[in-house]
């Protein structure tokens, strides 16, 4: 499994520095990476300068506004910067008289249109896909009500243990259309909070076990808001996931 990095973890650095974020990256042996925004780049741009540091893009996040907006085109950029999946990062199904099916309804015609462009539609969860609805937790509603060769998932396994879920369980079942995993260490409690991997309640050895297990192409390490130093933080995560074997 490959081991990449979600940008949106160093978005606040980026804006500052970006080049010397991306090269500081590169220095701790990042090769792939998950975008998930432009950052006022152009894809062209993005294409050249991912090819000059030598780093791959593996995948994509893109809002649902902007996949509803311009499916077309938003497939085109994912071709022309290598990748093949284009993530829906975040919806909510309080936001649809039908609840989650009617969501994955939207989610799974949008992700026709862009499967007839040459790429797949996903989904990428946070924790309040873990509440039920009908009896039924949001996330298996729309993993149900998708077409399994049109959206794929994409577990981010500390949101799911936040949420309640078992992150394992979730990787194994759906483990036929698992594009990736984001690696993300949580504690139960109030609210999120961002951790270093290896030092929150996430079975580590259980969710390598599982990705291994199922072929997951690769994990995309992400923080909503790293503690401390934010790329300490990312170097002490990608070391303890390296000591899982994730990305070797």
């Amino acid at each position: 499994m490959l081991l990449a990095v979600q940008l949106y973890t160093v978005r606040d650095l980026l804006q500052k520095d970006f080049s010397g974020t991306l090269k500081a990256l590169k220095s701790m042996g990042v090769e792939y990476i998950e975008g998930a925004s432009g950052y006022d780049r152009k894809p062209e741009e993005w294409k050249d300068l991912m090819g000059e540091l030598g780093f791959r893009v593996v995948g994509g996040h893109v809002g649902l506004e902007a996949l509803v907006r311009n499916p077309i085109g938003v497939a085109a950029e994912a071709k022309l910067l290598g990748y093949d999946c284009v993530i829906v990062p975040w919806a909510s199904g309080k936001n649809y008289p039908g609840g989650w099916k009617a969501f994955a309804e939207i989610l799974n015609l949008l992700s026709g249109q862009l499967k007839a462009a040459g790429v797949v539609g996903g989904y990428h969860n946070h924790n309040h896909e873990m509440e039920l609805e009908n009896g039924t937790p949001g996330l298996d509603i729309i993993f149900a009500n998708t077409d399994p060769n049109l959206v794929k998932a994409q577990i981010d396994v500390g949101w799911v243990n936040f949420g309640g879920g078992d992150p394992v369980s979730y990787i194994r079942k759906y483990g036929s259309r698992l594009n990736s995993v984001h690696l993300k260490d949580s504690v139960r409690g109030p609210e999120h909070i961002d951790v270093v991997a290896g030092t929150g309640q996430v079975d580590w050895d259980g969710v390598a076990a599982a990705c291994f297990e199922v072929g997951c192409k690769y994990g995309a390490l992400e923080m909503d808001n790293p503690p401390g130093d934010a790329l300490k933080s990312v170097e002490k995560s990608l070391d303890f996931y390296r000591s899982k074997g994730i990305g070797k």
